[in-house]
């Protein structure tokens, strides 16, 4: 089973390193630069 990890950080480029080293070791990453577009997403998704 692939573990998921989530990135969130303003820092785009840091968020890239970080992401690219992740997916390296085995992670599946997703990322985002904004913690409330990241917390509506979530909200979206899950239905709540």
């Amino acid at each position: 089973m692939q573990r998921k990890i989530l990135i969130v950080d303003d820092d785009e480029d840091l968020s890239f390193i970080i992401s690219e080293m992740l997916e390296n070791h085995g992670y599946r990453v997703a990322a985002s630069e904004a913690a409330r577009r990241l917390l509506r997403s979530f909200l979206r998704i899950s239905g709540i």
